[in-house]
């Protein structure tokens, strides 16, 4: 089980339908007049919060394509669009509104996993 996994921990916010984790991901966007990389801060079966160095042009509203780079998968999966819900001086919220079933099928599993281990004892997770 990757390092990811162990150093992440769940989330409950009234206002979202689903827990979010704490996990640092790698990820690639895109946006109509640019991208950028950026890591993500935490993420739930239908978002994340991206943290990135200097925000360009993304904007409430706007719609973005991502490249996750999951821990042990080759490929990224690949998020296409995502809606930008909201925007700060150095990250945004995104909702992931559609993927192809591929990618929405290893997305799934990923966030599975990373329950299972969260449900772990701390001393597990923090083992090895």
């Amino acid at each position: 089980m990757d390092h990811a996994f162990a150093q992440g921990r769940l989330m409950r916010d009234e206002r979202r339908r689903y827990p979010r984790s704490s996990v640092v991901l790698g990820v690639r966007y895109r946006w109509l007049d640019g991208s950028g990389t950026a890591t993500t801060a935490d993420i739930s079966a239908n978002g994340c919060r991206i943290a990135v160095p200097h925000l360009g042009g993304v904007e409430r509203g706007s719609f973005v394509i991502l490249s996750l780079e999951i821990p042990g998968y080759i490929d990224p999966i690949l998020v296409n669009p995502a809606k930008v819900q909201w925007v700060s001086c150095d990250r945004f919220g995104v909702e992931f509104l559609c993927s192809r079933d591929k990618d929405q099928r290893r997305w799934d599993e990923f966030i599975k996993e990373l329950e299972v281990v969260q449900s772990w004892p701390k001393t597990m997770r923090h083992a090895g």
